[in-house]
């Protein structure tokens, strides 16, 4: 079973670079139907669980401890996109290690800066060999500038899958997609 598509594969079509479309986006090789006995089960906590630990690793960068969890559980093709084309402090990625260079230079910039995830929610495909995590999420420490969005909740999603050969659960995608409003201000 093959569920991912390696990001060199992906085609934009959408005339605003920083917005992607659906069709955009790589299609699993088998419909994504979701078992709704397994939206309850243990893999469905386990991928909440996991997720809430990339962002923690993400967040204690550059721990050596953060690496490790990054290492095993995150892509070496993993891919961030904002599919809202919102105001992201971040810019779509390829990789994981384009993804690190820019947390950490977050990091430097802003040392303070952390992003609180919360209420989470998995939805794990048939089979239970991928899925995926929506969740809210706060910036918090960063400067006082609406480049940051401090009061601006954001919604996300992780994209999981099973990786071929040791089974370990592993990112591959990351979505950020605008939040409602400014909440907390």
């Amino acid at each position: 079973m093959k569920y991912y598509i390696p990001p060199q594969s992906y085609k934009y079509n959408s005339p605003n670079p920083r917005m992607l479309h659906s069709h955009d986006l790589p299609i699993s090789s088998q419909p994504t139907t979701p078992s709704k006995n397994l939206n309850h089960s243990p893999t469905s906590y386990l991928l909440r669980t996991l997720s809430r630990g990339l962002v923690d690793a993400l967040n204690r960068l550059p721990s050596p401890s953060a690496y490790a969890f990054l290492d095993k559980h995150m892509s070496p093709h993993f891919a961030m996109y904002n599919s809202g084309g919102h105001e992201c402090i971040l810019p779509h990625v390829q990789s994981r290690q384009q993804q690190l260079d820019n947390i950490l230079a977050l990091r430097k910039a802003h040392p303070e800066w952390k992003l609180r995830i919360f209420h989470l929610s998995a939805v794990v495909e048939s089979g239970g060999e991928a899925g995926w995590v929506l969740y809210t999420s706060l910036g918090e420490g960063g400067p006082p500038d609406e480049e940051f969005n401090a009061q601006q909740e954001m919604v996300g999603r992780f994209s999981w899958r099973r990786r071929v050969g040791d089974g370990v659960w592993e990112c591959f995608m990351h979505e950020g997609i605008r939040g409602g409003g400014d909440f907390y201000s």
